[in-house]
């Protein structure tokens, strides 16, 4: 749901779950990898 993403992006109270961690992760590997080209 939308408030998920707003919590896994910081705005909500909730802390991310594993999932959320897990997905953020991921987000900034394939940014590290794009910086890079």
């Amino acid at each position: 749901s939308s408030a998920d993403g707003h919590d896994m992006m910081g705005f909500g109270p909730l802390l991310p779950t594993e999932s959320e961690r897990s997905l953020m992760e991921r987000v900034r590997q394939e940014l590290k990898i794009e910086l890079k080209q």
